[in-house]
């Protein structure tokens, strides 16, 4: 018989087999189809997407206060921890919506983009699309489905990327870029409602939550503050530097960062499960966590090195003349992300050690690093401001490794 060790390691290997090929197919269509929309649409339409996504994506960090990722780690839970997580995860979105929704015109004012309001509220549909599949999804997880995850993402990419191109070649402009994803999304939703053991029966109430509202407002008020950190630079060029500049930024950001994306999406939902199973065995844990880690480094930094090499002839050939100004933030936006990516490796697994106070520290050094080199770049136009990049992420590189290493105990 298989020890338990043996059957995670073995179930965590099929399931990165099937979220590789399924997230390889899902982002060679979404490369394809981000690169025909580029091309189809202007700079402004990219500025007002990016804007609406930035405060959307903001306040969707709370969109499940970390109760989704406490049901992956909690080693013993029943269906009525189940239903009282989705109940609670659905208040929240809800309240997440209204508050989004009160927001979009004090947005629309401050960065004098009009008709933002409008495209903020449809873009916050996707909180209230994604809230009811948030338990199913992390039982799919938890179960190791990866193969049901797996399809569920290559259908998200395909349903949205048709649909963005679509409406891009239909004239739709900036909505293509809103309404797109929103109808991946709905895609994904069915699929997993339909592939979960049992559907769960949304009961809002704190009996019995209280280990679960620890962790999760713990995690949740760190992916808070990495969304702040992670989303200034699009406040701070939007807000100083026009939509025109924030088109050209964000498109840069789009293309250098979409492998990263796709990979690392991977390996965290892999990870979480595989490193929560083995949160017992310290010497396990710290096998799985360097293996995945040296894996990573082999495929990420000839990949984005690479994307920085000919980051000229992408934006020539690939994304047409009207792009040539998204030339040298390209490169330099894509120098740090492998180093991004590998620092994104340490997240599951002190995550499976409860450590979310960890992940707390981290986001507030990021913050207080990257937040004043996008102010100070902002000086020096669109190349200042992608220039923070590969300065100010290398050296908190070094300190969120420093720190997450000494937690694991390499």
């Amino acid at each position: 018989m298989r020890s338990v060790a043996t059957s995670v390691g073995y179930a965590a290997r099929r399931g990165l087999r099937w979220l590789t090929a399924a997230r390889a197919i899902s982002a060679a269509f979404n490369l394809i189809a981000t690169l025909l929309t580029i091309r189809l649409l202007a700079p402004e339409h990219f500025g007002l997407a990016a804007i609406a996504a930035m405060l959307v994506g903001f306040i969707g960090m709370v969109n499940d206060a970390g109760l989704a990722t406490s049901l992956v780690r909690t080693p013993v839970i029943n269906d009525g921890l189940v239903d009282r997580t989705q109940g609670l995860i659905l208040v929240i979105n809800v309240a997440a919506y209204l508050l989004l929704a009160a927001l979009a015109p004090f947005a629309e004012r401050f960065f004098g983009f009009d008709g933002l309001t409008a495209i903020i509220l449809v873009g916050g549909l996707q909180l209230l699309i994604l809230g009811p599949i948030a338990a199913p999804s992390a039982l799919l997880q938890r179960e190791m489905r990866f193969p049901v995850l797996a399809s569920a993402t290559v259908l998200e990419g395909v349903v949205g990327g048709i649909c963005t191109v679509s409406m891009a070649w239909a004239g739709a402009g900036v909505w293509s870029l809103v309404v797109g994803p929103l109808l991946g999304s709905v895609g994904r939703g069915i699929l997993v409602l339909l592939q979960t053991t049992r559907i769960p029966r949304p009961r809002p109430s704190l009996t019995g939550m209280s280990e679960s509202l620890k962790f999760g407002g713990t995690l949740s008020a760190g992916h808070i503050l990495w969304a702040a950190y992670s989303r200034a630079d699009t406040i701070i060029v939007g807000r100083l530097l026009g939509n025109q500049a924030l088109g050209v930024y964000s498109v840069a950001m789009q293309v250098a960062t979409l492998p990263m994306e796709k990979i690392a999406g991977i390996l965290n939902t892999v990870g979480l499960t595989t490193f929560a199973s083995v949160q017992s065995a310290p010497d396990q844990l710290r096998e799985k966590y360097l293996w995945v880690t040296r894996t990573a480094a082999g495929v990420v930094f000839p990949i984005f090195w690479g994307v920085s090499a000919v980051a000229l002839e992408i934006t020539n050939v690939v994304l047409g003349p009207q792009w040539a100004a998204a030339a040298l933030p390209l490169l330099l936006i894509s120098l740090p992300v492998p180093l991004r990516f590998l620092s994104t490796m340490t997240e599951p697994v002190l995550l499976a050690l409860g450590r979310a106070d960890l992940s707390t520290r981290n986001v507030i050094a990021a913050s207080c690093l990257m937040i004043p080199a996008f102010l100070i770049g902002s000086r020096w136009g669109l190349i200042g401001v992608s220039l923070a990049w590969p300065i100010g992420y290398s050296i908190f590189f070094v300190y969120r490794t420093a720190i997450a290493l000494r937690a694991i105990g390499v």
